[in-house]
């Protein structure tokens, strides 16, 4: 009878989840027994259960561990690709300078291959195509600068001139206004609208617009030197050439090798009779690495035709048509230069 009821209140404490009273001295052996058993294997299911979440524990910080390695590893590798990069832009500014337009073109492709997010490669890629008499290609590379970064004034400003020279001016100057509603700070389209404003419209109204424009542009980036170019035009136009001339002073410590400024400062020059510093302007442009722009080229050679130098004159337009092939007036000019030495 003692044995019944001890056997019940075991079964009772054991499913509540109790632990099971000691038991009477009185036991026998195979009761003792029975007893330990079931204590053994709960204590089997506590040890395992603990053994679990220490795995669990285990396996997740391993994996985040993995995952930080990986992405080290990954930002190592990005890295390492994007200096790679630059490298080959390097080798292939040096192959432009010494125009070997298919060596710099080759690199520069490798470039936007393997990283597409540089926009000077896919800019270059578009002078090149433009050197080669590819509009379309050519914009297609500066629209993809653009796409790489989104305020980068060199593509801008190629634009506006690709739809100077294809006559789209007003669907471009359209594009442009339209893209400035919802990027209203966006300084490379800053400066293609007033670059565009200034070389289609002629009215002082509109050079007031011009000023304007490149002085928002040049809020957001005090060193813009396409925005003081811009804007030393405008007041060239308002015949402030002195106030224009420093401006583009201040332009060309900022950025040398641009064309654009020592052509807008010769035209200031000339406006203050100063024939023989407008020249050195123009020199001093063609003596760089690489030259100058198709447009200085030819108008030294302009220059030294009315000096009488035709040999010099015949030399800087065919620079020109290197830089530029289907410039018409380079063309003209080079049949004058040569009929001259007869």
């Amino acid at each position: 009878m003692m044995h019944y009821w001890l056997i019940i209140s075991c079964l009772i404490f054991v499913a509540c989840g109790a632990t099971p009273p000691a038991l009477s001295p009185d036991a026998t052996p195979e009761e003792k027994s029975k007893v330990k058993t079931n204590q053994d294997k709960e204590e089997d299911k506590k040890v395992v259960g603990q053994s679990s979440t220490i795995n669990t524990e285990t396996k997740e910080v391993t994996n985040a561990q993995d995952t930080k390695e990986l992405d080290n590893l990954e930002d190592k590798e990005k890295q390492k690709a994007i200096l790679e990069s630059y490298e080959l832009l390097s080798e292939a500014q040096d192959k432009l300078i010494a125009d070997d337009l298919e060596a710099g073109q080759l690199l520069l492709s490798r470039v936007t291959s393997r990283t597409p997010s540089i926009p000077e490669a896919h800019y270059n890629l578009g002078v090149i195509a433009e050197r080669l008499g590819s509009l379309p290609q050519a914009r297609k590379s500066y629209q993809a600068a653009i796409k790489a970064k989104a305020d980068f004034t060199p593509a801008w400003i190629a634009l506006s001139k690709l739809a100077l020279r294809t006559s789209n001016e007003r669907s471009m100057l359209s594009e442009l206004e339209t893209k400035l509603r919802t990027d209203p700070k966006n300084v490379g389209i800053l400066n293609a609208k007033a670059r565009l404003l200034l070389d289609t419209r002629r009215d002082v109204r509109d050079v007031k617009q011009v000023i304007k424009v490149s002085k928002l542009a040049l809020r957001e980036d005090e060193q813009n030197s396409f925005a003081m170019v811009t804007l030393a035009r405008a007041f060239a136009r308002q015949e402030k050439y002195e106030l224009s001339v420093a401006i583009l002073e201040n332009a060309k410590a900022l950025n040398p090798a641009d064309s654009e400024i020592f052509l807008s400062l010769y035209q200031n020059l000339i406006k203050l009779d100063e024939g023989l510093s407008a020249r050195f302007v123009l020199e001093e442009s063609t003596k760089r690495p690489g030259g100058s722009s198709a447009e200085v080229h030819n108008l030294l050679g302009l220059v030294y035709l009315q000096g009488g130098d035709f040999l010099e004159a015949e030399k800087q337009f065919k620079l020109a048509l290197g830089k530029w092939p289907q410039m018409i007036e380079a063309q003209v000019n080079l049949g004058n230069a040569l009929k001259g030495q007869r």
